[in-house]
């Protein structure tokens, strides 16, 4: 594509479902379409970072208030979540809020900053079901004021014009059980200027319940075609394997794939796809000494980031992420909720790791 942006290490991908992801708007290409999704408390810097070396193609942050940007900057709270890494490949700032200024505000305020103005566009949540950013009117809320999603994207587009960055969106299939919008509001936001669209096949209702509905996503990739918008769509929802990715990417027609859950404790999960795409066999899975090494590298990420105190807190629950499966993971679960100091968290990963060596009994 003519004066593109390569975004990633350009490597040839080849062949058939594992490809690039051309934004033809804005000339950006992303190295791969297995990608991570942005989830909060998950997806913080350090954990975007070993994923991508993993082989996730892009990366999003955890959702961050576009309000809270507009009056507290990027200081304080905002830091951590705003926190980026360039050099770790493509990553976009997910904001998320309920009027257009607040957005407009936030991108002036981003692209004004030394570092996070180095991120490769912008992702507005217009999917999160939890009560308290519903109830704002924010996150899947949106899906019932389309007029207001499309102002938000209106003003994204206008405050990143010029700089090459994307804006994508990240939306469900609807916001009341059973019913599917998807198809008539990623039209709408596409022709808003949306550069890219990720649909989780589940509506607002169902949370994270039930089953992932694909066939709206291929029923959204459908619409979009008709209306002439060549824009790419990624699927999410119940990706969790090379088979359902397969399965989604043929069946659908979507770009690629946000992977949320499947990956929580589990990043090897991008280098199992992308081996098991290109034919090259099946990732051995990784060694109790491995998942320990990895970590501890997220953890010491955080406390980096944050501090000790925080880090170790927020970590307790994502101990049992990297374990759950193995010998004794739910009594190791238990002695994880009573750490509070990085040493603490050695101790109980040493003594876990020892137990893996003992006969299942």
């Amino acid at each position: 594509m003519p004066n593109s942006k390569i975004i990633g290490d350009n490597k040839i991908i080849a062949p058939s479902l594992l490809h690039s992801v051309s934004l033809p708007r804005t000339g950006q290409i992303i190295e791969n379409n297995i990608w991570l999704a942005p989830m909060a408390g998950t997806s913080d810097l350090p954990f975007r970072s070993i994923c991508r070396r993993f082989g996730a193609g892009l990366t999003v942050t955890e959702l961050v208030s576009a309000r809270g940007i507009r009056y507290s900057g990027t200081e304080g709270g905002n830091a951590r979540y705003l926190a980026i890494d360039p050099k770790a490949g493509p990553v976009w700032i997910q904001l998320f809020g309920y009027e257009a200024k607040d957005f407009t505000a936030a991108c002036e305020i981003i692209l004004a900053h030394p570092l996070y103005s180095q991120c490769d566009g912008i992702d507005i949540n217009m999917g999160c079901p939890v009560k308290k950013v519903v109830r704002t009117g924010a996150g899947s809320a949106l899906l019932e004021n389309p007029k207001v999603a499309v102002e938000i994207v209106k003003a994204v587009k206008k405050a990143l014009h010029g700089t090459k960055k994307s804006v994508s969106v990240k939306f469900r299939k609807g916001f009341a059980s059973g019913e599917c919008k998807a198809p008539l509001f990623a039209v709408q936001l596409a022709a808003a200027g949306a550069d890219l669209l990720t649909l989780h096949g589940r509506t607002a209702s169902q949370m994270y319940s039930g089953n992932a509905d694909w066939e709206s996503i291929g029923l959204t990739v459908e619409a979009l075609q008709n209306n002439g918008f060549k824009i790419p769509l990624i699927a999410n929802g119940d990706i969790d394997s090379t088979s359902s990715v397969k399965t989604v990417l043929s069946k659908t027609g979507a770009d690629g794939v946000m992977i949320g859950r499947a990956a929580q404790g589990n990043p090897w999960i991008f280098k199992t796809i992308r081996q098991e795409l290109l034919g090259q066999g099946s990732l051995t899975p990784p060694t109790p000494r491995e998942k320990i090494t990895v970590i501890m590298e997220h953890l010491d990420g955080l406390i980096q980031l944050c501090g000790e105190a925080v880090a170790v807190r927020e970590m307790r629950a994502r101990l049992h992420d990297y374990i759950k499966g193995s010998h004794r993971a739910a009594s190791f679960r238990e002695q994880s909720v009573k750490v509070s100091r990085r040493s603490e968290v050695v101790a109980l990963l040493t003594e876990w790791n020892q137990a893996q060596d003992l006969p299942l009994i």
